[in-house]
C-alpha cells in the first residue's frame, strides 16, 4: 500500500490490527485487479481478470494460490466479507477493458457500483457497522466519488471515462459536466 503512493495506509494504522489487515488485504485485491485492466488493452486484461476470478474461486474454496488470495481469504473468513461483492468488482473491471458508452443515467450508475460501491460494501464487516443503513451509504458514497472519479480522469491521464450518450438526456450530461445541446432553442450550452 505504501508503494502504491496511497493515502489510506495513515488511516487504517489508527484501526485495531485485524481490522487494518483485512482492509489491507481488501486494497490489495481492489488495487492487483484494477491494475490487471490499467496495464493493458482487452487483449491483455481479460486473461488476468479471469485468473482473478479463478484465484477468487481458489480463496472460496480455501486454497488460494497467490499472496493476496492468501490474505483475502483470511479476511473472507475472519469478518464474513460477502463474496458478491468481490465478484462484483471484477465485473466492473471488466468492463474497463474496452472503452464504454451508457445509453442511459442507470447504466453508468450500474458501472459506478460495479467499481466503487461494491468495495464499500465489502468494507462494511471490516469496520463493523451494524445499522442497517450502512449498506445504503456505502453504496451512495461509492457512486458518488466515482462520478467525480470520472469527471476528473481526463485531468489525470488515466483510462479514458466512460460516456453517457445524449440519448441519456440533458440532466445525465450535466451530470457528468458535459456539454448538452437543448433541442429547444437548438444552440449548446454548458452542463452546469
Amino acid at each position: 500500500m505504501r508503494a502504491s503512493g496511497s493515502s489510506f495506509h495513515q488511516a487504517f494504522r489508527l484501526l485495531p490490527l485485524e481490522r487494518r489487515r483485512s482492509l489491507e488485504a481488501l486494497y490489495a485485491y481492489c488495487r492487483v485487479v484494477d491494475d490487471a485492466a490499467d496495464d493493458g488493452k482487452a487483449a491483455a486484461g481479460r486473461p488476468a481478470i479471469d485468473e482473478w476470478r479463478r484465484e477468487l474461486d481458489r480463496v472460496l474454496a480455501d486454497a488460494p494460490t497467490h499472496p493476496v488470495g492468501v490474505a483475502l481469504a483470511d479476511s473472507i473468513h475472519r469478518f464474513a466479507i460477502p463474496t458478491q461483492h468481490l465478484r462484483e468488482i471484477l465485473d466492473g473491471v471488466a468492463m474497463d477493458l474496452t472503452p464504454q458508452r451508457f445509453a442511459t443515467f442507470t447504466e453508468l450508475r450500474r458501472y459506478c457500483y460495479l467499481v466503487a460501491a461494491a468495495v464499500g460494501l465489502a468494507t462494511i464487516p471490516i469496520f463493523g457497522c451494524r445499522d442497517p443503513r450502512s449498506r445504503d451509504y456505502a453504496e451512495a458514497l461509492g457512486i458518488a466519488l466515482q462520478l467525480t472519479n470520472i469527471t476528473a480522469r481526463p485531468r489525470r491521464g488515466r483510462r479514458a471515462r466512460p460516456h453517457l450518450s445524449p440519448a441519456g438526456g440533458p440532466a445525465a450530461l450535466r451530470l457528468l459536466g458535459a456539454r448538452a445541446r437543448d433541442p429547444h432553442a437548438g444552440t449548446t450550452r454548458s452542463g452546469h
